[in-house]
């Protein structure tokens, strides 16, 4: 393959014949004058002139702006359509584009026709790669903690770079510091080129300045309020640096007084946002203060300025007040429970006239008890052990006084009650009752009362629509056959698995019903009626982003084959192979069309290769021995052939070690992993 190192076709050629994808190629001038080919865009139809169709190929050049090691040449070649000394179709082009493309290998592909005398043409594929990020790294007068600029990226090491998606990160990134103060931030993304490999270093060189400092912090407040209350409820102040985020702070301490005092739907803003002044680098603020209609706010059994009330949505958060309200209500209760007091009550009235409303909080927070086992009444098919199993509720423990809730309670009735129906149970009824200082006093459980009903039953399976498989194969993915307990969940199930075994065999699209009838009481007739859907093989299995790891490494643990079926098993098979090799990211196997028979797919392998090299290191002290340090180096991919060698080392005074291992995930084509280690000791006598 030749390799052309800059490709700029030109858009006004008038030779016979171009075919191009519609993602425009682009040039891109990165820091040190390093040009990157790059395209964005959306796919459409490749074009061509009439008089190049049908036309005999005679010779076929690949074209790329540097090499491709992330591919092997045989597979790139097998996406190709166009053969030389067959007709040139624009259909086939337009495909062998496609597939080219599914591979997320290439950012631009152009096919280049010109005429070779004869009547024949000579085609040039040119490739243009797109370029992954290899590593992202921060410099600078930062100010800002890395993991917080992490946050704002919008890609990530190991995908591939987008423009689009790097200026979207910049200008987050801007937006960070200025929500910090820093309204004269510089971030600026240099990158260093690996050409060979199609990679990108990507640095954000930081300069966040000086913070900006408040010039004037007045208040506009609505009422007969001093704003001397507003300002010693805020850490904002006039000539100290400014940062958005501990305004947004400062405006919801303000927010939480004013509840405090009645006011549920105060308005405090900063009226047309922070006004910044770039000479002086400063910002001008007018606090926004609306007190709004005033509710009277009364607690009972419990004092307004209790810690139990701190973090309350009703004062931390801002909406409708009795949304909020309700929503508190319920987060004291569960504080309450959590601390013990699990029979604590906490409701809310409101009263009064539409110009003085009243709002009344009521808490009963009630004894404090401990949980213990709970007690079940009716069951006479299974046993309490095995029905506590299932439940959420927890007996007190040593530090703790159990878990449990009203709420909590009820789900574990549902719990109990799905439990006894996906066992044929369907009309079983179960009711929980709080049973308090049972047994003694100071303990708390709840009793589970348990009508469990008839058991329903299978009395007739009835399969039909399986033309490509046989029935007794279905019958052995079904749990729920004749003699078996009836219920919803099984169906579910039942289907999942016969779905699944079609899949398995490489089917797409099946479509299954079922009928449920009655003979009698609960004697229940199932009959599964099964559409098939097309059966799907494999033409091409593609490996996409390998750059160090070999090829014949990867291709032991893909267990989908040309030719064979479309297993959804082995697809699930082939990613987990390869996972296990603990070499790669990321694995990504998908399905797409080979343009030829519908039913026929190609299977791109696109995999992302992790970091190979790993260091352990590590110094301590012992009064045995004194100073002592460990090293150690692995490498996890070594020789390309997912193998591990490590190295260690140990010294100390009295004592030194050396190893070193091997693991192979394979021995002899057998899945057998094995670690090979050899390792020398030296230990010194101990002296006075």
């Amino acid at each position: 393959m030749r390799q052309a190192h800059t490709l700029n076709p030109r858009s006004n050629d008038s030779r016979p014949g171009r075919v191009r994808a519609s993602r425009h190629a682009g040039l891109r001038l990165f820091k040190g004058a390093v040009a990157l080919l790059l395209a964005s865009g959306v796919y459409g139809s490749p074009q061509t002139a009439e008089n190049i169709e049908g036309k005999t190929i005679q010779r076929i050049q690949l074209l790329s702006d540097g090499p491709l090691p992330r591919i092997a040449s045989t597979d790139l070649h097998s996406l190709i359509g166009l053969r030389e000394g067959q007709r040139y179709s624009k259909t086939e082009a337009k495909h062998t584009i496609e597939r080219l493309h599914s591979t997320e290998l290439f950012h631009d592909i152009l096919i280049d026709a010109r005429a070779a005398g004869n009547g024949s043409l000579d085609l040039d594929i040119i490739l243009i790669r797109r370029f992954y990020i290899k590593d992202i790294t921060f410099d600078g007068d930062l100010e800002l903690e890395t993991r917080e600029l992490r946050r704002d990226l919008a890609f990530r090491a190991g995908e591939a770079f987008n423009p689009e998606l790097m200026e979207e990160t910049v200008a987050r990134m801007k937006e960070m510091y200025q929500a910090n103060g820093f309204y004269q931030a510089q971030v600026e993304p240099r990158f260093e080129v690996e050409h060979e490999a199609a990679e990108l270093k990507i640095d954000f060189e930081i300069q966040a300045g000086e913070r900006a400092r408040v010039a004037a912090l007045q208040f506009d407040i609505e009422g007969n309020l001093d704003s001397s209350t507003i300002q010693s409820l805020i850490k904002t102040r006039q000539g100290a640096p400014y940062a958005q985020r501990q305004m947004d702070q400062d405006i919801a301490a303000v927010e939480r007084y004013f509840v405090r005092q009645g006011y549920l739907n105060p308005d405090v803003y900063v009226r047309g946002g922070a006004a910044y002044d770039a000479p002086s680098n400063s910002v001008s603020l007018v606090l926004r203060v609306v007190p709004r209609e005033r509710s009277q706010l009364v607690f009972e059994g419990i004092d307004p300025n209790s810690e139990d009330l701190q973090g309350i949505s009703l004062f931390t958060e801002r909406g409708s007040a009795l949304a909020l309200l309700q929503e508190s209500v319920e987060a004291l209760e569960a504080r309450f429970q959590k601390e013990g007091y699990f029979l604590a009550g906490v409701s809310y009235e409101t009263s009064g006239t539409e110009a003085d409303p009243r709002i009344v909080v009521r808490v009963n927070k009630g004894n404090k008890y401990e949980i213990v086992d709970p007690v079940f009444e009716g069951n006479t098919t299974f046993g309490a052990d095995q029905l506590r199993r299932i439940l959420r509720m927890k007996e007190a423990g040593i530090f703790s006084p159990g878990v449990f809730s009203n709420r909590l309670m009820r789900e574990d009735a549902e719990r109990v009650t799905s439990f006894y129906q996906q066992h044929g149970f369907m009309d079983v009824k179960v009711d929980p009752e709080i049973r308090a200082d049972v047994p003694i006093q100071g303990k708390l459980t709840v009793a589970f009362k348990i009508q469990e009903g008839q058991k329903h039953l299978v009395a007739q399976l009835q399969i039909t629509g399986n033309t490509h498989m046989e029935e007794a194969r279905l019958r052995r993915e079904i749990s729920m056959t004749e003699g078996q307990p009836f219920s919803p969940v099984g169906i579910a199930r039942d289907r999942a698995s016969i779905e699944v075994a079609y899949e398995n065999l490489g089917y797409r699209g099946t479509d299954l019903q079922y009928e449920i009838t009655y003979q009698e009481p609960a004697k229940v007739n199932v009959k599964y009626i099964i559409a098939e859907g097309d059966k799907w093989y494999v033409e091409k299995v593609i490996v996409a982003g390998l750059i160090e790891t070999k090829p014949s490494a990867v291709k032991k643990e893909i267990v989908v084959e040309p030719g064979q079926p479309l297993s959804l098993e082995r697809v699930l098979t082939t990613e987990t192979n390869l996972h296990n090799l603990a070499v790669f990211n990321r694995v990504d196997v998908k399905e797409t069309p080979s343009f030829g028979d519908p039913n026929v797919k190609n299977v791109i392998i696109r995999v992302e290769e992790a970091r190979k090299y790993s260091l352990l290191y590590g110094i301590g002290y012992s009064s045995f021995e004194g100073v002592r340090g460990t090293f150690g180096i692995s490498n996890s991919n070594f020789l390309g052939m997912a193998r591990t060698l490590s190295f260690g080392l140990r010294a100390g005074r009295q004592r030194q070690r050396a190893n070193i291992s091997h693991t192979l995930p394979r021995v002899f084509g057998w899945e057998l992993p094995t670690v090979l280690t050899a390792a020398v000791d030296s230990e010194s006598a101990l002296t006075e």
